[in-house]
């Protein structure tokens, strides 16, 4: 029995905590240890998790007939990685959150032409009410535009790169081979950069780091998985989640402050991606209802 959209929806919610978990232990390290050894860690970790996952077959999930492919989706990681912890060091949670998830818009836009899928209007709708929601949190104009909102918004961009490559990846490759393809990129990238620039971390420092690899790596595993189970503007959306979960988290640790505005737009937020979540379960049981069962 292969899974469908409900679990693809699941695993969305399941990794997007994870990666908010992932920003709060890289926010907690602060800029005490630079990007690239946090992505450094990271990757390590991957790989870690691949080989006791394939227990003896590690090399083999390097197959493929789409190298090139998997090394651009790896380049999209090893840049991302490290403006991701970068921005989520240096600006408040929800903050660089919710401008990393102005890459929702993007793909949405995208997946039409690049991956050929079939947006209707009521994943538009949706998708562009989550949007407003970002924009009454950000209120254009309030904040203001430093180095760290610029990478923010880089980010975004690299991050709908992501999205669709990684979707187009899934179509024919294993979820392992494109762990194990972003990992072997971003530890080339990251490597060279980490040992120019390295200083030892504390204690602290370091327990935080194997945090961020726990997280960051299960996170990318459910994401992955994700896609793999839908159509990458039916996942999209439920990414917003996470901009509820870094404004619960940044405001329970970090005492960042909510207020009201920020509260309405988690809302309509919120409310497009449990839409999104109910039509696509929707669609998918008319579909089982026009097909033979087999």
């Amino acid at each position: 029995m292969r899974l469908g959209v409900p679990t693809a929806q699941l695993l969305a919610v399941g990794a997007m905590l994870l990666f908010v978990l992932e920003a709060a232990f890289v926010k907690a390290i602060g800029p005490e240890v630079n990007a690239a050894q946090v992505a450094l860690v990271r990757t390590a970790a991957q790989f870690v998790f691949l080989g006791l996952w394939l227990r003896g077959r590690t090399f083999g999930m390097f197959a493929t007939t789409r190298p090139g492919m998997h090394v651009l989706r790896g380049l999209f990681s090893a840049t991302g990685s490290l403006a991701y912890f970068y921005v989520f060091a240096l600006l408040p949670m929800a903050t660089a959150t919710v401008v990393f998830f102005s890459s929702v818009l993007f793909t949405t836009m995208a997946a039409g032409p690049v991956l050929g899928e079939k947006v209707g209007w009521r994943r538009w709708s949706a998708t562009l009410a989550g949007f407003a929601g970002i924009l009454i949190v950000v209120r254009p104009g309030t904040v203001t535009l430093d180095w760290p909102l610029l990478v923010a918004f880089y980010l975004a961009i690299n991050s709908s790169a992501i999205t669709l490559s990684t979707k187009d990846l899934t179509r024919t490759e294993p979820t392992e081979t494109i762990m194990a393809w972003i990992g072997v990129t971003t530890l080339a990238f990251c490597l060279p950069i980490a040992l120019v620039t390295w200083t030892w971390p504390t204690v602290e420092a370091t327990v935080l780091m194997v945090l961020v690899a726990i997280t960051g790596t299960l996170g990318q595993w459910a994401s992955v998985s994700a896609f793999r189970l839908a159509d990458a503007s039916g996942i999209a959306p439920i990414q917003y989640l996470r901009i509820v979960f870094a404004g619960a988290i940044g405001w329970w640790l970090f005492e960042e402050r909510i207020d009201g505005w920020s509260i309405l737009g988690a809302a309509i937020v919120t409310g497009s991606a449990f839409y999104i979540t109910i039509r696509e379960a929707q669609l998918k049981r008319d579909r089982a209802g026009r097909q033979p069962d087999v």
